[in-house]
């Protein structure tokens, strides 16, 4: 596994946010479609997870997010 130096670490804009909603990607198995509160702004992000768990177990809970890729 590539190693990242701390100026490049230090880049990111890691957040939390608490999921207020989760739906599957049509026609993706293991995609879902969530939205992020981060109190001032709402982001949406994709996640590999759908295969896993189910979109309901994402809902009201509050993950980390790095919200500045390209």
């Amino acid at each position: 596994m590539a190693q990242v130096d701390f100026s490049d670490f230090q880049k990111l804009d890691i957040r939390i946010g608490r999921v207020i909603s989760a739906e599957r990607v049509e026609g993706a198995t293991k995609l879902l479609k969530l939205t992020v509160d981060f109190g001032q702004y709402r982001k949406q992000s994709i996640a590999g997870l759908g295969h896993i768990y189910d979109p309901e177990y994402f809902v009201g809970k509050q993950f980390a997010f790095v919200v500045n890729l390209k």
